[in-house]
């Protein structure tokens, strides 16, 4: 969960600079911009993954980051949950935009395949909510 957390407050630092800085050099935040800033998270999501794979996911055997990743899941779920109630009830309160920050790198898997994708979305969302399972092809076969 800790890596989760750490990447999802890099990304979103990333982003909202990218949009601080693109708005003031425009004036404005328009589409052109809106996909350089979508694209920095698809990049900056990829490097982030396989360099927290590779360093943090090596030395920990598939069973272990299995278990890690069952909690990144089952908050996810109850995040993504929360956030359909409140948008059904015609709500989106701040607190959920920062809720979602652990699962931001997962998230992006749901905004490609929803971008350039036939998809429904919540054939999307499910795949973005069991992502955090890639990280097992890190780990180690069987424990040393």
């Amino acid at each position: 969960m800790l890596i989760s957390v750490l990447t999802g407050l890099i990304i979103s630092i990333v982003e909202n600079v990218s949009i601080y800085i693109i708005t003031i050099i425009t004036g404005n935040l328009i589409l052109s911009a809106e996909n350089t800033v979508f694209w920095i998270g698809v990049i900056l999501t990829a490097v982030l993954f396989l360099i927290t794979g590779l360093f943090c996911f090596r030395d920990m055997d598939r069973k272990d980051i299995a278990k890690s990743a069952t909690v990144v899941v089952l908050y996810y779920i109850v995040i993504a949950a929360l956030e359909q109630l409140l948008l059904s009830a015609g709500k989106y309160p701040i607190i959920i935009s920062w809720l979602l920050i652990p699962v931001r790198m997962y998230s992006v898997i749901h905004q490609v395949l929803i971008r350039y994708t036939g998809l429904a979305a919540w054939i999307g969302l499910f795949i973005s909510i069991i992502s955090p399972y890639l990280y097992i092809i890190f780990g180690k076969q069987k424990p040393a």
